[in-house]
């Protein structure tokens, strides 16, 4: 459909440079018709081939220790618990790092706390608005939980920051 959907445009754009009078089409505004139909069917080809745009880390653990060829894109490199400067104030302290080759945007990491009897005592989170391929997000979540004593992280969530469909389809690029 993407394929389909290139040839139609560029169809389109000779179209315009020069009618095709010998296929009896003699306007230019035709050219622009045809370029907006093939814009559509590249479009409809790009949203079928979306990712999801949220990983749990669960899944992403699985995906790594499977050996499965599809890159992991958002890793949980490292996490601790850090005293701040008044001993009662704690944080989750750690590292995430984009192993993609595209950008994320609104990027998430959630955490679910455990007091000393293994039960949830409660939630936090951390975000960062955006993260290019290899950089590395070293966040700081502060656990409001008192009793708190060990977390989990829950997942990863991000959007994918693709490139217009105007740059794929100039670069030929379907990603």
């Amino acid at each position: 459909m993407i394929i389909l959907g290139r040839l139609i445009v560029l169809f389109g754009l000779i179209n315009i440079i020069r009618p095709l009078e010998r296929f009896g089409i003699q306007k230019r505004s035709v050219g622009a018709a045809i370029i907006f139909i093939g814009i559509l069917l590249v479009n409809l080809g790009l949203n079928a081939n979306s990712t999801p745009s949220e990983r749990t880390l669960s899944q992403l653990r699985q995906q790594q220790s499977s050996g499965k060829s599809e890159p992991v894109q958002l890793e949980l490199i490292e996490t601790h618990i850090q005293t701040g400067e008044n001993p009662t104030t704690r944080y989750i302290v750690g590292t995430v790092k984009n192993s993609a080759d595209i950008p994320f945007r609104n990027i998430k990491i959630d955490f679910s706390t455990y007091n000393e009897s293994d039960v949830q005592s409660g939630e936090t989170f951390a975000e960062t608005s955006r993260l290019e391929p290899g950089q590395v997000w070293n966040f700081i979540v502060p656990i409001f939980d008192p009793d708190a004593r060990k977390y989990k992280a829950n997942y990863i969530s991000a959007q994918a920051v693709r490139p217009s469909w105007l740059l794929r389809l100039l670069s030929g690029t379907d990603k």
